[in-house]
């Protein structure tokens, strides 16, 4: 991913997590870490008590949507790995690379889309 690159780097963190998880993924990539977001979604950290109704998958699909010049690499581990193959199904012709970290199928928990 070069640094002038027009990939971004989301990850997303899980449901009792906050965006602030990924910081040391983040800190490794060194000057590509400009080109990364760990947001804080709904519900999580700085926006804990935003009461709407919310999936990872859809404020996921939302920020992308943000910035359409963009491409991305989704980046999840464990059961968001589901979350994130959801993402880079739903905006395949968006997502660079989906990159899951020891993931959990959706098949394996009978996961639905809005997961």
């Amino acid at each position: 991913m070069p640094a002038n690159s027009d990939v971004v780097l989301l990850s997303i963190h899980g449901i009792l997590d906050k965006g602030a998880a990924w910081a040391p993924f983040i800190a490794r990539l060194g000057p590509l870490s400009e080109r990364a977001l760990a947001p804080d979604f709904a519900g999580t950290g700085t926006r804990a008590r935003d009461g709407r109704t919310f999936t990872l998958r859809r404020q996921a699909v939302a920020l992308i949507d943000q910035r359409p010049r963009a491409r991305f690499v989704v980046v999840g581990r464990s059961m968001v790995g589901q979350v994130t193959e959801l993402v880079a199904q739903a905006r395949s012709g968006r997502i660079a690379a989906p990159v899951l970290m020891a993931a959990v199928p959706p098949s394996g928990h009978g996961s639905t889309d809005e997961a």
